[in-house]
């Protein structure tokens, strides 16, 4: 895993890094945006400034954001840099879309497979109630602002990088532990070998579906 952090990420940060983006990058006003989301311009303004809105309207802006060619995990980056965050713009608009079955789905694989700690456990370390944190691994809540922003913190503290659960595009199992300490080249070495792998086994399949139907075929 990577270095854990000491900052944190706020509905500040978030709000603020929305509106930049707005302004700065999309060049659009409050109402375009909120008109194209489904939600009411007020509750733009008011996750703008840091006091309001929920996390559908987060998926809504992320999703915004994607499908116009920016990569709207950097809304989730933990430093306190705002105007100059690193606004990663895509070659083609994103077609997945993020919503709270995707978070569910990612926020189990980190709990199970990265940090092998229980459901229990991890609402503890989180400060969530269970019953609460149940719902939303399966997907049928996408929970309050606060309670995202305690497990996006949490998985930070543990050196986690929690903006990938709002990456559609990034392979989440790419946090294992026994993937994440590797380095980029070795990633690859292993790709290219599992690819040589699935190659040697595909023409091995090919031999044989030849040679029996040689076989079917003198019979």
């Amino acid at each position: 895993m990577k270095n854990k952090l000491s900052k944190v990420i706020t509905t500040g940060k978030i709000g603020s890094r929305i509106r930049y983006i707005r302004e700065n990058i999309l060049q659009v006003p409050q109402i375009d945006i909120a008109g194209k989301i489904g939600f009411h311009q007020v509750l733009l303004s008011r996750i703008e400034q840091g006091i309001g809105g929920s996390v559908d309207m987060l998926y809504g802006l992320i999703n915004y954001f994607y499908s116009n060619k920016i990569a709207a995990s950097e809304l989730f980056e933990p430093s306190d840099r705002v105007e100059n965050i690193q606004v990663y713009k895509l070659k083609t608009a994103c077609n997945k879309r993020m919503d709270a079955f995707v978070f569910a789905e990612r926020m189990r694989f980190v709990r199970s497979a990265v940090l092998n700690i229980s459901q229990k456990e991890f609402a503890e370390q989180t400060k969530t109630h269970q019953p609460i944190l149940s719902r939303i691994e399966l997907g049928k809540s996408s929970g309050a602002t606060d309670v995202i922003l305690n497990i996006i913190n949490f998985l930070y503290s543990k050196g986690i990088d929690a903006k990938c659960l709002f990456d559609p595009l990034y392979d989440i199992h790419l946090l294992k532990p026994e993937i994440s300490q590797l380095s980029i080249d070795e990633i690859i070495k292993i790709q290219m070998d599992a690819k040589a792998d699935l190659t040697k086994a595909l023409r091995k399949m090919e031999l044989i579906e030849k040679y029996l139907e040689k076989i079917n075929t003198s019979e």
